[in-house]
């Protein structure tokens, strides 16, 4: 699991986006599987299997007036059998089921509306959406366990190494040392063009805070 760590706003969230084909205007080519990719639409990415958990899940990625099942099939009702995606209302329904239990998923049944369910909850639905319809081949998230309790913050990091470790490239976005330190392996703070890579130690979150400031210094001199 990979992070960019960098300043609220920061471009690491930008180079987030562009890896999924969320920023139309700017996309940007890199290296997916040994195939290089250039992705100028989410409908592109999602074809790949590069699925993007947004920053924001109330106003980017649920749909609060849905059904907690309707949010996290919605991108795959009538999606190609072929490719082993979900078609039916009925197979929606187990899959909904089976990623309820993988994330323990509290609150009202799947039939009620997602914003009835709390904040911790609907960002697991929103991770759901990309992780058991259709196995991701990169994960891109974006500040996942903002807003959320401690459980629920566990669940979501759980889940997250779990793709990780089904073989799937996890790359974190955010602007918290510590949602970095407790997700990632490694990670790149990210200061406009100034890059500085770091691997996990024991002191993991201060050095994420002083490869920052030292970014910081750098551009500045």
């Amino acid at each position: 699991v990979v992070g960019l760590f960098g300043m609220a706003g920061g471009e690491q969230f930008r180079l987030a986006a562009q890896l999924a084909g969320a920023e139309p205007k700017h996309p940007l080519r890199y290296e997916l599987c040994g195939k290089s990719v250039q992705f100028r639409a989410t409908p592109q990415a999602i074809a790949q299997h590069v699925f993007f958990v947004p920053p924001d899940r109330d106003t980017e990625g649920l749909i609060g007036s849905e059904t907690a099942i309707d949010n996290v099939m919605l991108p795959w009702y009538g999606a190609s059998r072929s490719r082993g995606w979900w078609v039916s209302g009925k197979s929606g329904a187990a899959t909904y089921a089976k990623a309820r239990e993988a994330l323990d998923i509290r609150g009202p049944l799947g039939e009620a509306e997602v914003s009835q369910f709390s904040g911790g909850n609907r960002q697991k639905h929103l991770l759901a959406r990309w992780l058991y319809p259709a196995e991701p081949t990169l994960l891109i998230l974006a500040q996942p366990t903002q807003g959320v309790d401690v459980g629920a913050k566990l669940d979501i990091v759980e889940a997250a190494r779990a793709a990780a470790s089904r073989g799937a490239a996890v790359i974190v976005a955010s602007s918290e040392s510590d949602e970095i330190a407790s997700m990632c392996d490694r990670a790149y703070t990210v200061l406009g063009d100034h890059v500085t890579e770091l691997t996990r130690s024991a002191d993991f979150n201060e050095e994420l805070l002083a490869a920052l400031l030292s970014l910081g210094v750098s551009a500045r001199s």
